[in-house]
């Protein structure tokens, strides 16, 4: 008690020397960060302890943790101001009235209790910037609650909301707003109010319509709609400009408004839905970083999605593609001049007959494409040379086509991991060449075995055979 003691002095402390035992020693908190207690963020980071502040200013006090199940009274009493209170991950059922030092609060931390309602005096918190009562079963606000005038960051996720609080859209000043993991369904027009907004999460909610109305949110940079029941999405969401990743995963999308205007955004997760087309205006999303389609149900990867400058992470697994191709305007010839900072590509668990493995020379490091009845394609296969760190066993080929590939035979491929089951090899254009170095595989300077069981011609040469577990060296 000894923090508290130095700021409030002897007379104010009567009370909660009273109401704790010496195992609930209050923490004082004389400085934090907005970052440290984001209620968009749902790990709460641990407080940082200062020495008391002088006993003519305001403090700050922690009592978060410490299994109480009522607030303490003597807080109420307190003459001095309090301007951050935590009494989060305790067992409070309900807040007292707002009064006496609670009054000039700045921060307030109540998440992970058991409170069902909130005082109507909590509209006196005039000066409140940050509130926080995330992970507890509370139904509905009071309405006071839209008084909170300079409230600017506000998570109230987790609860057992049904409507979307209309009070809230009376918070001008509000930056920050957390209502993931309720029951919301429907957001109401007057959402337009929060032109401050710049992080919204409303994911894990039963949202079926997002009104056009999102539209005037211009300011939003983070906007999180994952995990609830939408079909389709306003062509308005296109004004958000400066939003930089935006939530849309495990949905039921079928298909997405142009988004081309969105030339901020860098982070775009839209796995989980029922998109059948992924469109070209995706070639002028030029900021973007990462792109996860998986498990839609696209048949087609537009082949401008290759020429994003910024794009390093792209998953279309679990679609219905059956050939991956890449820009017409690509020499193939001289790969060497493409600029491509994709290094993540899954296209694993599709139907893709036939890939251009002219790919291979850009700079992919992880490349996944098992569960895919796969056969090369293309005139050129001097792309062995390439950046893959590890092809594993089920994204290799069973049987290859090369057309035009003399420049295979002195090509070597630089792994740090690799395992071929190659079943069938079709060696036209070898016919004055011995078969062993057809494939010259190197892995770590050394030659490994190649497993294969049939040599195919597709013209007469000497070199058909009928070859069992031969292992080039």
């Amino acid at each position: 008690m000894g923090n508290i003691q130095s700021a409030l002095g002897d007379e104010e402390l009567n009370g909660l020397n009273h109401a704790y035992s010496s195992q609930y020693e209050a923490r004082v908190i004389s400085d934090f960060t907005d970052d440290s207690m984001d209620p968009i963020h749902r790990a709460t980071r641990p407080l940082r302890s200062k020495k008391a502040v002088k006993t003519f200013e305001p403090v700050s006090v922690d009592i978060a943790n410490m299994g109480i199940t009522e607030f303490p009274q003597s807080l109420l009493e307190v003459k001095r101001e309090i301007h951050w209170l935590d009494v989060s991950s305790n067992r409070l059922t309900e807040l007292p009235e707002i009064q006496g030092g609670l009054l000039k609060l700045k921060r307030l931390g109540c998440g992970s209790n058991r409170i069902t309602i909130l005082p109507s005096s909590i509209g006196l918190l005039k000066d409140l910037t940050w509130f926080d009562i995330t992970h507890n079963p509370l139904s509905e606000v009071p309405d006071s609650f839209g008084d909170l005038e300079s409230l600017t960051s506000l998570g109230i996720s987790d609860c057992l909301l049904r409507d979307f609080p209309l009070c809230i859209t009376r918070l001008n000043s509000l930056y920050k707003l957390g209502l993931f993991g309720n029951q919301i369904r429907v957001i109401p027009k007057e959402i337009k109010n929060l032109k401050l907004l710049t992080k919204l999460d409303l994911s894990e909610n039963q949202i079926e319509e997002i009104p056009r109305e999102i539209g005037h949110c211009t300011n939003l940079q983070w906007l999180n709609l994952s995990r609830n029941r939408l079909k389709s999405l306003p062509v308005e969401i296109s004004n958000l400009c400066k939003v930089e990743e935006l939530g849309l995963s495990n949905n039921m999308l079928q298909v997405l408004p142009d988004l081309s205007k969105l030339t901020s955004l860098k982070i775009l997760p839209v796995f989980d839905n029922e998109l059948e087309v992924l469109d070209s205006w995706i070639k002028s999303m030029i900021g973007l970083e990462k792109i996860d389609v998986s498990s839609n149900s696209l048949c087609i990867l537009p082949e401008e999605t290759f020429l994003l400058p910024k794009l390093m992470y792209l998953n279309i697994r679990n679609n219905k593609i059956k050939e991956i191709k890449v820009p017409e305007s690509w020499n193939l010839n001289s790969f060497s001049s493409v600029k491509s900072s994709l290094r993540h590509f899954y296209c694993s668990e599709n139907l893709i007959e036939h890939i251009d493995y002219g790919l291979l020379q850009l700079p992919i490091s992880d490349w996944q494409i098992q569960g895919n009845p796969l056969k090369l394609k293309g005139e050129n296969f001097n792309s062995l040379h390439n950046s893959l760190a590890k092809l594993a066993a089920s994204s290799v080929a069973k049987t290859l086509e090369p057309r035009g590939v003399q420049e295979l035979l002195d090509s070597s491929m630089d792994l740090n991991y690799l395992k071929l089951n190659v079943c069938h090899i079709c060696c036209k254009c070898f016919v004055h060449k011995p078969m062993k170095i057809i494939l010259k595989i190197k892995v770590d300077q050394r030659s490994i075995p190649i497993p294969f069981s049939r040599i195919a011609c597709s013209q007469k040469c000497k070199n058909r055979a009928i070859v069992k577990h031969t292992s080039f060296k």
